[in-house]
């Protein structure tokens, strides 16, 4: 328990230490900074890949990066579940333990597929905002 605390505390201090705030300028961004070269109103290129200026499409990407890493993570978890239950050597808790991480992480995916299908819902069909649909 005390090695968990320790990790933890240093995790959170080497996180907290690399977090800087921003200055604010009121310079212009070079202009390979865009996604066009010379073009504002392209998209500004970032690590992610271009992102677009316009609120519909920014809002869209983000929400699909927010899911693809949700299942990646639930995917991860599942894959940890099934080796904590093969590495188990008949141990009744581990196997109890892997089988609600699994449950768990299944339970999880399945709220993220139920969150895309209501966006998409509430967003495409009910408000008409046609630049939120997932293309999945």
């Amino acid at each position: 328990m005390r090695f968990k605390n320790i990790l933890l505390i240093t995790l959170l201090a080497l996180t907290l230490g690399s977090i800087s705030i921003p200055s604010i300028t009121l310079a212009f961004p070079p202009d390979d900074a865009f996604c066009t070269t010379g073009d504002p109103l392209s998209g500004i290129q970032t690590a992610l890949g271009c992102l677009s200026i316009d609120t519909k499409t920014l809002v869209s990407s983000l929400l699909k990066w927010a899911a693809g890493i949700g299942a990646g993570i639930a995917f991860l978890i599942i894959v940890y579940g099934g080796f904590q239950i093969a590495t188990a050597a008949g141990d009744p808790k581990r196997v109890k333990g892997g089988q609600e991480l699994i449950a768990t992480a299944l339970g999880a995916l399945a709220l993220i597929v139920l969150a895309v299908v209501a966006l998409n819902f509430v967003g495409v069909t009910i408000l008409d905002l046609s630049g939120l649909g997932f293309n999945v």
